[in-house]
């Protein structure tokens, strides 16, 4: 894409999805701003997802839809394939795996993110460190574009995740497989090990919890899907907000505001530090929503609509023993 004369890297996004319905317009109509095409795998939804992004795509945005028909959220291997894909089929220079609810921000908000991604070393992996977003009394919940609403966050200093930014040189020249959570790129056995550098211009602003039956669906879903794949090593702070819901301490957004500070923590965060960083949003302008709803999600029905899919599979795996 040209820009003052020069040509200007492709980059993409790829993004596997379930159940992201208040959220997913605010990601595209802010990267659309990014991006040169942003990829979704939709993982079995059962909200309005799909319906979503169905409507953003007949507006002629950027946006990629592929359907999973299987309901296991396996996302190191699918997301991996859905990269290598992306590759082969858009031939982009960047990927950022991202999550509908992380936004690529610059640290400063004084350069667009595209800039800062121009002048990468292609032949590195490059990691951008997370900025995690909290609720607070001060937001407007009337807000439905969530960068817009949510504008506290937990001081840098608190955070330990990041995001992995892939190269088209990395992924033909080191084959490899993205981690859970898309956190890091691991090359194969026997190739050897390629610099990774920390873009410090840029943060993913990340946006875990944006309402109490948001929390609830997102917590519980998940919780049910990690127990059935045995896979819940390392997950301290699923289990932990699991047993608060559980034990019914957690019934109002004002609960909720006190809980989300240390969420995704695997230790107890004490004397958190908030911030107010509003998310620059100077250089995506218009961005109205057309398509999301007050009151977007329904715990209740995103649980047990999932746990009704995994008593028939269960059936079906018992019937042909």
């Amino acid at each position: 894409m040209p820009k003052n004369g020069k040509t200007r890297r492709k980059i993409f996004s790829v993004s596997m999805v379930k159940n992201e319905a208040d959220i997913i317009e605010s990601f595209v109509r802010y990267h659309q701003h990014i991006f040169d095409g942003m990829v979704f795998l939709v993982n079995m939804s059962t909200d309005r997802t799909p319906d979503i992004l169905e409507k953003l795509t007949e507006e002629g945005l950027p946006i990629f839809l592929f359907y999973d028909t299987d309901r296991e959220f396996d996302q190191s291997k699918k997301t991996t394939q859905l990269m290598f894909n992306t590759f082969e089929q858009f031939k982009p220079d960047i990927i950022l795996p991202l999550d509908a609810d992380e936004f690529l921000v610059s640290s400063d908000n004084l350069q667009h993110p595209c800039d800062i991604l121009d002048k990468i070393d292609l032949n590195e992996l490059h990691h951008i460190d997370w900025r995690t977003y909290v609720l607070n009394e001060f937001e407007n919940r009337n807000e439905l574009f969530i960068p817009k609403r949510i504008t506290f966050a937990r001081a840098d200093h608190h955070e330990v995740n990041h995001k992995v930014v892939v190269s088209a040189n990395i992924a033909k020249n080191y084959p490899g497989a993205l981690s859970d959570g898309n956190h890091k790129y691991r090359i194969k056995r026997g190739k050897r090990k390629v610099k990774i550098n920390s873009i410090k211009e840029l943060r993913i602003a990340h946006f875990p919890i944006r309402s109490l039956e948001q929390f609830k669906s997102k917590l519980l879903v998940s919780w049910i899907n990690r127990l059935s794949r045995q896979k819940i090593e390392n997950l301290y702070y699923l289990e932990r907000f699991v047993q608060i819901i559980k034990d019914g301490q957690i019934s109002t957004e004002d609960d909720l505001i006190q809980l989300a500070k240390d969420y995704h923590c695997n230790t107890d965060l004490k004397d958190i530090t908030l911030v107010h960083k509003p998310v620059d949003l100077s250089f995506c302008k218009p961005l109205n929503l057309k398509y999301t709803k007050e009151n977007e999600v329904n715990a209740l029905l995103n649980l047990l609509d999932n746990c009704e899919e995994m008593a028939k599979e269960f059936f079906r795996l018992k019937r042909e023993q």
